[in-house]
């Protein structure tokens, strides 16, 4: 499996949350957050775990599922 940022932009956004709320959330600087979602950075094991919790997900399987196709990311 192959990890997926544009879950965590998907995910965040049906939420209503912005980077930033993520962030503080999360525990994580805004600049992690915005690495990720960009495709700059890998995230670590422990950082999907946080974000997952943050964005309300019972598992970090939902950031390694491919977007379907024609939706909006």
């Amino acid at each position: 499996m192959e990890f997926n940022a544009k879950q965590i932009i998907k995910r965040r956004v049906a939420l209503g949350m912005s980077r930033k709320t993520l962030a503080d959330v999360a525990g994580m600087p805004y600049n992690t957050v915005w690495r990720i979602e960009t495709g700059q950075r890998e995230p670590l094991a422990s950082t999907l775990v946080a974000l997952a919790k943050a964005l309300r997900l019972k598992s970090v399987n939902y950031f390694f599922q491919k977007s379907a196709r024609g939706a909006v990311d």
